[in-house]
């Protein structure tokens, strides 16, 4: 690619679809959707991208003008949620958020944009999905640990279950479970990666 023209700037997204598309052309754009939303970036065309639209990060973004071909945002975005940071580096997507265990040893995290059970979901696939402790006094990190117990089939929710270690003094006449339910309020972590 070589560029032989300064970026050319224009107000939202919108208006980057309709941008006729060129190689040798920088766009920037100066927002989405509302100046001072801080969702504007620059962009490059690539002729022959097929890559799915990014409605999360907007790093691609497609023409009006041509299916075949789409606006790369030259820097990938990371974006905050309610729940956590949601980062997207060339199409794959790891959200890091936090949670407290429930009163049933649960933590069920929301994988949507706005941080409900009903909003757009973050993923189309999940690859990896870890639970952890972020440690309390009662429990200090490292000594809780996560089962993941299920995973929605539309992707927009996740729950991990969290126990501790049962620190008894044996005695011959004594059987125990080695763990017990996690402590209530309880702060928890979530790494989950996808597409």
């Amino acid at each position: 690619m070589t560029i032989t023209r300064s970026p050319l700037q224009v107000p939202t997204t919108a208006d980057l679809r309709l941008q006729p598309v060129d190689a040798d052309v920088l766009v920037l754009t100066v927002c989405d959707t509302v100046l001072g939303d801080d969702r504007g970036g620059l962009y490059r065309w690539d002729p022959t991208s097929t890559a799915a639209e990014d409605p999360a990060f907007l790093n691609v973004v497609a023409s009006s003008y041509t299916a075949l071909g789409r606006w790369l945002r030259f820097a990938q975005r990371v974006r905050q949620l309610p729940q956590g940071v949601l980062t997207n580096l060339w199409g794959v997507k790891t959200l890091i958020a936090s949670g407290v265990v429930s009163s049933s040893s649960d933590c069920a995290f929301n994988l949507t944009l706005d941080n409900t059970t009903t909003g757009e979901a973050i993923f189309t696939e999940v690859w990896d999905n870890r639970a952890y402790s972020k440690g309390t006094a009662s429990a200090p990190a490292g000594a809780v640990m996560s089962y993941p117990k299920a995973l929605a089939g539309n992707l927009k929710t996740v729950t991990h279950g969290f126990y501790k270690a049962n620190i008894v003094t044996i005695t011959l006449s004594l059987v125990y479970s080695p763990f017990m339910a996690a402590d209530p309020g309880s702060a928890v972590g979530l790494t989950i990666t996808g597409k």
